[in-house]
Order: C-alpha cells, then sequence, then structure tokens
C-alpha cells in the first residue's frame, strides 16, 4: 500500500494489480504480508509450463503445415 502512491511505479500497479486481485481472495494477508503474488507466480509457472508441453506434443504433419504457413508469410506475417 505505502508503494503505490509512488507516481512512477502507477503503470506497474495498473497491469499486476487485476491479476493479483484474483488471488487476494483466496490467500488473506497473514501478519499483514500480502502472499498472493506467490500463488500467482505458481501459477503462471503452471501455465507457462502445461502451454510448453502442449506445443512440444504437436504432431509432425501439424507441424509441417505451420512451418510451410510460416514460409509462405516469410516470418513476419506478411505474404510474399
Amino acid at each position: 500500500p505505502q508503494a503505490q502512491g509512488i507516481g512512477i511505479l502507477q503503470p506497474v500497479f495498473q497491469i499486476t494489480d487485476p491479476y493479483l486481485n484474483l488471488f487476494r481472495g483466496i490467500i488473506p494477508p497473514i501478519f499483514g504480508l500480502d502472499l498472493s503474488p506467490i500463488l500467482a507466480f505458481v501459477t503462471l509457472n503452471l501455465l507457462q509450463s502445461s502451454t510448453v508441453s502442449l506445443a512440444a506434443e504437436i504432431p509432425k504433419e501439424m507441424r509441417e503445415r505451420m512451418e510451410m504457413g510460416k514460409r509462405k508469410m516469410g516470418g513476419f506475417g506478411m505474404v510474399h
């Protein structure tokens, strides 16, 4: 709460608070210490790990089609 008064940090709070507020209702502050960022980081890490593992399981045929699409788009989203 004290850091929220620092003007240069306002954009950081505007970006992170909506996500952290999801977890603040689950874990109440303990001795005035907000532990919700720990749960938020763990959740992001699990989501990242599961996304990476799903991407690793893309069938060979689909990977080939994706590579063909990248070549057509030139890798930058522009048709040659």
